[in-house]
């Protein structure tokens, strides 16, 4: 005489058994959107409306385009903003710019580079010393007891961290130089 499933009330009239085993994740969103569209702008409640039309098979409706006057300075701030990043970028050593690093498989020697050449090599003292074109490419390891011929050993840490934080800020400026200039000839 009386059902023995308990029912529940639906917006727009609907009535459906709670336990039922057919209502899918899908039919959940679509009743959620239903009942949540009460609470929506307009903007949202036409998105909605028109992304059940395509999915019933109907045509989309087309975007509104903007007057080329009002795209023209989005465009111009966007391309802006992207100079602004890029030269962030170049200035910092991150990405882009003439700071990238050469992959791994550029820095391997060939054997014919590996091949002693006269020309090249530092020559002091009637010997000519070509440990640095001996050392591999890709060595992790580095003597910088070699590369400090004309450095005061006196000289304490603090002005040599001074000294190299000195140079990188000059390093920026001029790459910062360059990013400006090549901007100006782009233009």
């Amino acid at each position: 005489m009386f059902n023995s499933k308990p029912m529940v009330k639906k917006k727009q009239g609907m009535v459906e058994a709670v336990d039922d085993p057919d209502l899918s994740f899908s039919k959940i969103m679509k009743d959620v959107q239903l009942f949540a569209s009460s609470h929506m702008t307009w903007k949202d409640k036409k998105a909605l409306e028109n992304q059940k039309v395509s999915g019933l098979g109907g045509k989309p409706q087309r975007k509104q385009r903007l007057p080329l006057s009002v795209a023209r300075v989005q465009m111009k701030k966007q391309k802006e903003r992207e100079e602004k990043t890029f030269e962030q970028n170049v200035i910092f050593g991150q990405f882009g710019g003439t700071s990238r690093k050469k992959p791994a498989a550029d820095k391997k020697r060939k054997p014919e580079e590996r091949v002693l050449k006269s020309t090249f090599g530092n020559f002091r003292g009637g010997v000519l010393d070509v440990k640095d074109l001996l050392r591999s490419g890709g060595s992790s390891r580095t003597n910088d007891r070699d590369n400090n011929y004309g450095k005061d050993k006196n000289k304490s840490k603090g002005m040599e961290v001074e000294e190299e934080t000195s140079r990188k800020i000059e390093i920026r400026k001029q790459r910062k130089e360059a990013v400006r200039g090549k901007a100006s000839n782009i233009c």
